[in-house]
């Protein structure tokens, strides 16, 4: 008698798994995996543009592309980022691709990311680094990877640097300068 009220016990139990539950079609990971990340919304052309508190614009970030995902990550292409505020204004840093990572609101710029700018004195630079993030929070832009700036009467390569958007400053670390002697 036992072993019959086991035994619907269990075809109970097999008829309502049968019933309600889920059955699936085999998956396929790879395509399972592009689909999670798949972005949330495509932009083509994307302008941004950062005013200081008077309402002037401090910095501008152009994009021919831009995706952005569900977690709050993007991913852009092709990026101009102009400094438009401070005597070293303009100055201009380029990359082919550049990511917002989950929670963060840095803008990172992959390499190669070059860029143009000037000294203190006015003479005309270029800069190159494998990384620099633009900090939107912080006002900054900066890298804690080697930088190399090239010009006609100096140059300079440097393990980390860190400048505000208007580039009053530039703080090069572990920096080698050379100079070009003039007549």
């Amino acid at each position: 008698m036992l072993s019959r009220l086991l035994l619907g016990l269990l075809a109970v139990a097999l008829a309502a798994w049968l019933l309600f539950g889920e059955f699936h079609a085999p998956v396929d990971p790879v395509a399972e995996a592009a689909q999670g990340f798949a972005p949330r919304y495509s932009l083509d052309g994307l302008d941004l543009l950062r005013t200081d508190e008077q309402g002037r614009p401090t910095l501008a970030v152009r994009a021919s592309h831009a995706d952005y995902f569900d977690d709050g990550s993007a991913e852009l292409k092709t990026i101009v980022a102009l400094g438009l505020s401070g005597m070293a204004a303009p100055w201009q840093l380029q990359s082919p691709r550049g990511l917002v990572p989950v929670g963060e609101q840095r803008l990172q710029l992959l390499a190669p990311v070059t860029g143009l700018g000037r000294w203190p004195d006015g003479e005309p630079l270029r800069l190159t680094a494998a990384e620099v993030w633009i900090d939107d929070q912080h006002k900054r832009i900066e890298s804690a990877q080697p930088i190399a700036i090239e010009s006609e009467s100096r140059s300079a390569k440097a393990q980390s640097f860190s400048a505000p958007f208007d580039a009053a400053t530039l703080q090069l670390n572990s920096v080698e300068m050379r100079y070009a002697l003039r007549d």
